[in-house]
């Protein structure tokens, strides 16, 4: 009987002792990172970009993108950037102004429909065979900088 309960205790320690180790960095199984489609990176901009292609979607679903845009030069208060983001979904062609830019550096991309709100990235939902595309507006001065980084989620 000693035997016995001295072999219960032993198998009772290991699997306490081993269950749940498991290290503190790894990943979730089953959930991929999202697959980065396209990137725009531009520096020294001082005119406006016309209408651009940044991708053709090969697949329906939805998508993100996250935007960074700043003035990094000018010294007037009349330097105003917009950053127009289009797409089409099932409901047709879609635009929008992602991001508003104006006044002398320091300044950041802002909501163009709530200033002086910080934008963040936007999900849409985009159709394949048809083009994302961006374009900016403005002037007044000074250069810009743009980013975008569009990841497909689902």
């Amino acid at each position: 009987m000693y035997k016995a309960l001295c072999a219960a205790a032993l198998l009772f320690a290991t699997v306490v002792f081993t269950s749940g180790n498991k290290p503190a960095d790894a990943s979730a199984v089953g959930l991929p990172s999202p697959l980065i489609v396209a990137k725009v990176a531009l520096t020294n901009q001082s005119a406006e970009v016309p209408t651009t292609t940044i991708f053709i979607p090969t697949q329906t679903g939805l998508y993100r993108v996250s935007p960074y845009m700043a003035l990094t030069s000018g010294s007037s208060d009349s330097s105003e950037w917009n950053l127009y983001f289009g797409w089409t979904d099932e409901s047709g062609q879609q635009s929008d102004i992602l991001m508003f830019l104006a006044g002398p550096p320091p300044s950041f991309g802002q909501d163009g429909r709530q200033l002086g709100t910080a934008v963040g990235s936007f999900t849409f939902r985009a159709v394949a065979g048809q083009p994302v595309t961006y374009y900016t507006s403005g002037g007044g001065g000074g250069s810009y900088e743009l980013f975008l980084t569009i990841e497909r989620l689902q």
